[in-house]
């Protein structure tokens, strides 16, 4: 096991720091004295780490390691929080996150998750499915299942190289690809259409991953980084049953749906800004 010190670099912490903030379980308050109390020196901002934060930490450890955090790893954990909104602040004050395109679209993308997430609706009746497929004779393509190994664009120098390696370790012998970061859809994916590929992951995946062997190992591209795929099992059309082509009907109704209401939620928070598009009417 690493020492507590050392796992503050290991990507998995770094991947349940993530969690606990992507899913809003931050509870932060501003500087100031509480109670009338008189202030000495410079305000201080205050950073409170809730029995909230703390249980999703425990949470995202089990679910990546398998197993409870002993206590040093737990607060080895807890400083990870603290550090990385520390950092977060210190680096919004310094203006790092301005123009920044891959802080810009982390952002957006976490905005997206959150409209998601107050999203629910109810499931798709059985003539909607049946209009649906009706409606997309092409739905009856290939569908994969796959295990991957992830690289993080945002948290490498350069994760097309470093996946490059990794499928050379594979070439060369090894069961898996060595290294890889933590990733929030998981590996290995069971079998699904190319085009649910195609919304989780980008259309650069799914165009990657359409024609590749059964057990072949292959470098593919995604919208958040670079993957080593191998493809474990693949239905193509004629081999589709009816019960899976209903299940993608209902799925991809469902997406419609999310994206249908994150629309509506995004019109109305655009309804709280003025915009001006130049040389736009």
């Amino acid at each position: 096991m690493p020492a507590p010190d050392s796992l503050l670099k290991e990507p998995f912490i770094h991947f349940c720091v993530l969690g606990v903030a992507l899913f809003g379980l931050w509870t932060i308050t501003g500087g100031g004295e509480e109670d009338g109390e008189a202030a000495e020196g410079p305000a201080r901002e205050a950073v409170f780490v809730s029995s909230d934060v703390v249980d999703g930490a425990k949470l995202d450890f089990v679910e990546v390691q398998g197993r409870d955090p002993d206590e040093a790893e737990l607060q080895t954990l807890v400083d990870a929080v603290v550090e990385e909104e520390i950092l977060y602040r210190a680096g919004r004050a310094a203006g790092l996150d301005k123009g920044d395109p891959i802080v810009r679209r982390r952002v957006v993308q976490k905005m997206r998750y959150l409209l998601e997430e107050g999203a629910a609706p109810a499931a798709p009746d059985e003539a909607a499915v049946d209009a649906w497929i009706a409606a997309h004779p092409q739905a009856a393509t290939s569908s994969v299942a796959l295990t991957h190994v992830f690289f993080d664009a945002t948290r490498r120098t350069n994760a097309e190289d470093d996946a490059r390696s990794a499928l050379d370790a594979v070439d060369g012998g090894a069961d898996l690809p060595p290294g890889g970061d933590p990733t929030a859809f998981g590996s290995p994916l069971t079998m699904r259409p190319l085009d649910r590929y195609q919304r989780e992951l980008g259309p650069s995946f799914a165009d990657g991953i359409k024609d590749l062997s059964v057990g072949d190992w292959s470098l593919v591209r995604s919208t958040f980084g670079w993957h080593v795929v191998r493809v474990d099992e693949r239905a193509d059309s004629e081999a589709a049953d009816a019960a899976s082509l209903r299940e993608q009907a209902a799925w991809a109704l469902n997406q419609q749906a999310v994206d249908e209401a994150v629309s509506v939620k995004a019109s109305e928070l655009r309804g709280k800004y003025d915009v001006t598009i130049e040389g736009r009417p």
